[in-house]
């Protein structure tokens, strides 16, 4: 098993050592910090609970990754033409994120100020609250950038024009995500552009033998920038002393878990779980309920549901998320085993792509590989799902233009062009 840092099987690992450093800290220590009782110390049923989901999870990946994904071949090798799939769709995307900067400074005066000025919590409030249009811009840009840079880094010719162009257009999206305090979606696009680097730039030019060492270092680069970036962001919402940051950091991350323990030991419970919001992705979701003439949610009434939900299980409402076993769990019970199955499943599937250098898992599986290294927050995977199988197919169907216009404009030198076998099947 190579790619350790990156695979779908180490990363699992991440949550299980969150949730056991809330396992084992003592109850009272965590009350003077969180000011809540730590319902989940030592709670063997919580840690079997986790394990059984985890292995089952494990299962699904081992077999998704049995399913026969054939080697994407579509190495363009012209210059010109690679130019051409990567600079339209980056240029595009640039100008969309110039333009709705200028619309922030325009309609919200002081704006783009607030976030690194400690107002971060007001700017959460506003996007939360939808005030700020078009703020899901970001989700269905971050996997255009992410296929910019896989495939720019697949290309065996330097191509400076394109780097450039890669490099600005992730500065003004990394803009954007800072000015609206998205860390929901700047952590997915750091740790997802982390997984196409280390597997283009370092894996594929490292001895597998090297692998796990590569592994150790790189993931204390990104454990150190994830760190960084949660204290940057603690810091912008308002927090100025190190005790409070130190609260904050572990509040993100093993408290999680003390809401799942909460479920098993106590009352809690979230108004909308019963409803299957948190294990059906929208647009879904919303079709489910029309077709069965139920009334909508919105996404701003459950996330304020879920403070009540804390609250009235005495716990710290700072902190609401469930973890995803705890979502799952109090959306599906005991079928919580079979749904992450499905999950594993998904999740091989989209690895061997990945590495096979299909469209599919280059959009989807740096995503994927977040939502299981997130699972002590929200189910990420299901919360962005339709956004990034949009891009996908667009990106689909612009990939096959662009091969289909090469073939046709050089029908004699076609050769020079190495196509995907789907992309053969359909110009013949």
């Amino acid at each position: 098993m190579k790619y350790h840092a990156i695979n779908p099987y180490y990363v699992t690992l991440i949550p299980l050592l969150l949730f056991l450093i809330t396992f084992f800290y003592p109850s009272n220590s965590w009350y003077t910090i969180f000011e809540e009782a730590n319902v989940t110390y030592l709670s063997f049923g919580t840690l079997a609970f986790i394990l059984v989901c985890l292995l089952f999870l494990v299962f699904g990946i081992i077999l998704g990754s049995t399913i026969k994904i054939t080697r994407a071949q579509n190495k363009i090798h012209s210059k010109l033409y690679f130019n051409l799939l990567l600079a339209p769709v980056l240029t595009v995307t640039a100008i969309v994120f110039v333009f709705y900067i200028i619309y922030l400074a325009t309609n919200f005066p002081g704006y783009l100020l607030l976030t690194i000025s400690g107002e971060g919590d007001l700017v959460k409030s506003m996007v939360a609250g939808g005030q700020m249009n078009y703020s899901t811009l970001p989700n269905f840009a971050i996997p255009i950038v992410w296929w910019g840079w896989y495939r720019y880094y697949s290309f065996s010719d330097k191509l400076n024009t394109i780097l450039y162009l890669l490099r600005f257009t992730t500065l003004l999206l990394l803009i954007i995500l800072v000015v609206n305090a998205a860390r929901f979606a700047l952590m997915p696009f750091i740790i997802g552009w982390f997984v196409i680097y280390t597997k283009l730039i370092v894996f594929d030019k490292t001895s597998r033998k090297n692998h796990k060492s590569r592994s150790i270092k790189f993931v204390l680069i990104l454990s150190l920038v994830i760190l960084v970036l949660f204290s940057l962001f603690a810091i912008a919402r308002g927090i100025d002393n190190l005790e409070d940051l130190f609260s904050m950091i572990l509040g993100y991350g093993p408290v999680s878990f003390n809401r799942l323990g909460a479920i098993f030991h106590s009352n809690l419970t979230f108004t909308y779980s019963n409803t299957f919001v948190y294990v059906i992705p929208e647009p879904f979701f919303t079709a489910f309920r029309y077709i069965f003439s139920m009334q909508t949610i919105s996404g701003h009434e459950v996330w304020l549901s879920e403070f009540d939900g804390i609250q009235n299980a005495n716990l710290n409402h700072k902190y609401i998320w469930l973890t995803i076993f705890g979502y799952v769990y109090d959306s599906i019970g005991l079928f919580s085993f079979f749904y992450f199955f499905i999950y594993g499943i998904i999740t091989g599937l989209f690895w061997i792509a990945f590495l096979k250098g299909r469209l599919i898992g280059i959009v989807m599986y740096p995503l994927t590989y977040f939502s299981i290294f997130f699972f002590f927050g929200s189910n990420y995977l299901i919360t962005f799902f339709a956004y990034y199988l949009l891009i996908y197919a667009l990106l689909y169907c612009w990939e096959l233009f662009i091969i289909m216009l090469i073939y046709l404009s050089k029908p004699s030198r076609h050769k020079e062009i190495i196509m995907p076998l789907k992309y053969k099947t359909a110009i013949k």
